[in-house]
């Protein structure tokens, strides 16, 4: 199911193959019905419905054939396998909704050291469900994952220590869990932890840390990291001062719908910082950074009108 649901048919065409059973007929039979990695078959597909008819199997409930295969695949010990069973009891996908199940289901993977499962355990203790509210566990489960370098729980716990919920307010240690995200390739986390260098805020200033990873994550496609990027180009601090990149940073952005890029684009438009006046451009794009909200854009349309 898992290569099926993917996309990957030749490999789920081969796993069903190699099982007897009436559902594995069915897949087969919708495989060859639709032409899913291998040519349209109405006859082959046919043979494979009818094996799975005789099997008891109608088709009328994929989700529970789904709930089926990884419930097998859990009480092998398969630790994923654990964690979705716990979660499609958690939700109701597939079966009826029972959340002491789930949790007995989610416990196991977690012991199992499957992180994703501790990080669904903090969210069940945290949120109640089932009547199960427990903080300081939750936060065992977290703390659990993160001690794995689960990037979730990393994000997760680095926030909580940001804001201080849940746990003693410590910016520091924040920014030594967003580093440790980052190092992983973590865009968020990235972005996040450039900030609190720009800004001096849990971490000495430093405007070289906060460029690279604010350019890690702005060539990823993050408007915010883009805008401020483009901000430390336009001032030179800690690169070199370069209108030219600081202007194509703040275009990106400003497309990417970042208000206060929008506005540094349309100033620079206007006062000709880039070798030629741009009115039309300028007007454009300090009506959009007016629209999101950017005051200084707001008065300056006023003027220019």
């Amino acid at each position: 199911m898992a290569a099926y649901d993917s996309g990957d048919f030749e490999a789920a065409r081969r796993e069903f193959a190699a099982d007897d059973s009436p559902e594995a007929s069915f897949y087969l039979g919708r495989i060859f019905d639709l032409g899913q990695g291998a040519p349209r078959d109405p006859d082959l597909a046919a043979r494979y419905y009818g094996i799975a008819r005789g099997g008891g199997f109608t088709g009328s409930g994929s989700q529970g054939v789904r709930f089926r295969w990884y419930l097998s695949a859990a009480e092998r010990g398969d630790a994923s396998s654990q964690a979705r069973v716990g979660e499609m009891y958690l939700e109701g996908d597939g079966v009826k909704k029972d959340a002491q199940q789930a949790e007995q289901w989610l416990l196991k993977a977690a012991k199992n050291d499957y992180a994703p499962a501790q990080c669904s355990l903090y969210e069940f203790y945290s949120n109640g469900s089932g009547g199960k509210k427990d903080p300081v566990l939750a936060l065992s489960w977290l703390h659990r994952a993160a001690d794995g370098d689960y990037v979730k729980a990393l994000t997760t716990l680095a926030v909580l220590n940001y804001r201080g919920e849940g746990v003693t307010q410590d910016k520091a240690e924040a920014a030594r869990l967003y580093t440790r995200a980052a190092a992983q390739g973590d865009v968020n986390a990235a972005y996040s932890l450039g900030v609190m260098y720009y800004q001096g805020d849990g971490v000495c200033q430093d405007y070289c840390k906060a460029a690279r990873l604010f350019d890690f994550t702005a060539r990823r496609g993050d408007a915010a990291a883009q805008g401020l990027l483009g901000f430390l180009y336009d001032n030179g601090w800690c690169v070199p001062r370069d209108k030219f990149t600081a202007a194509m940073w703040y275009l990106a952005a400003a497309r990417g719908g970042n208000g206060q890029a929008q506005y540094n684009f349309a100033v620079m438009c206007l006062n000709g910082e880039l070798g030629r006046t741009d009115r039309n451009m300028g007007l454009e794009f300090m009506e959009k950074a007016a629209a999101n909200g950017i005051a200084e854009a707001r008065d300056a349309l006023g003027k220019l009108r």
